[in-house]
């Protein structure tokens, strides 16, 4: 655009020094429009959140998102070459679990995240439970738990093997050691709540057993009562 001195400005006739400050301002209302546009458009696709209703957090405290630990076992996946300690879920609320995620710990070492080749086609950052549902899910495979211990991984069980609670009979003959194993599961509800699960399992290690063969048995825990659980598969 030409730029133009102050005695240039004053020479020139009122028609022309009018059409020069039209052309500024119409450059000026070009570039605020396109401004404006932008915003619109960002919070149109980033709209600002709006604090819940009181229906909102009607709903909300009569209807928790309340998921439970129900099962635990060592069980093979299509495509894994190792069996894996597979952990079953339960939603027993009526709403989805959203962004479901467990993490597992042992004698202080958190293993590494685990994705199995048989959730290959899942996006694990949107793995979620939905209402009344239940979800099945490797975490570790057996062999990164059986480099942690110096005997023979045998099972695992919500109780350690003692007086009142023999241990698995795959265990075989001889000296059962129990350990345990930490878990921690987060999820969010459909109300952005962030929520946390820490449960403790307990790892069966045979020390010079006969028979060993690895067990993968499953033992469960009653799921606790809750108001409208609904049915769980």
């Amino acid at each position: 655009m030409l730029k133009i001195t102050k005695d240039q400005f004053t020479k020139w006739t009122i028609p022309s020094k009018a059409s020069y400050i039209g052309l500024w301002v119409g450059v000026i209302g070009t570039v605020l429009g396109a401004v404006g546009t932008g915003l619109a458009i960002y919070f149109y696709l980033n709209p600002p959140k709006t604090p819940p209703t009181s229906c909102d957090e009607f709903v909300r405290n009569t209807h928790p998102t309340v998921v439970s630990l129900k099962g635990a076992k060592f069980q093979g996946w299509l495509g894994d070459p190792d069996k894996s300690l597979t952990l079953e879920y339960a939603n027993t609320s009526k709403f989805t679990a959203k962004s479901f995620s467990v993490r597992v710990a042992y004698k202080g070492k958190t293993f590494d995240a685990f994705k199995s080749n048989a959730f290959e086609a899942v996006n694990m950052a949107n793995l979620s439970i939905p209402g009344n549902g239940s979800l099945e899910l490797p975490v570790v495979p057996l062999s990164k738990i059986q480099e942690e211990v110096s005997g023979t991984v045998c099972g695992i069980g919500f109780y350690p093997a003692d007086l009142d609670h023999a241990a698995p009979e795959h265990c075989g003959s001889g000296e059962v050691q129990s350990s345990i194993i930490k878990v921690k599961a987060t999820y969010t509800s459909i109300f952005e709540e962030k929520k946390e699960l820490q449960s403790s399992l307990w790892l069966y290690e045979c020390l010079n057993c006969q028979g060993t063969d690895n067990a993968f048995s499953i033992k469960r825990l009653p799921l606790p009562e809750v108001s409208n659980a609904g049915t769980v598969r």
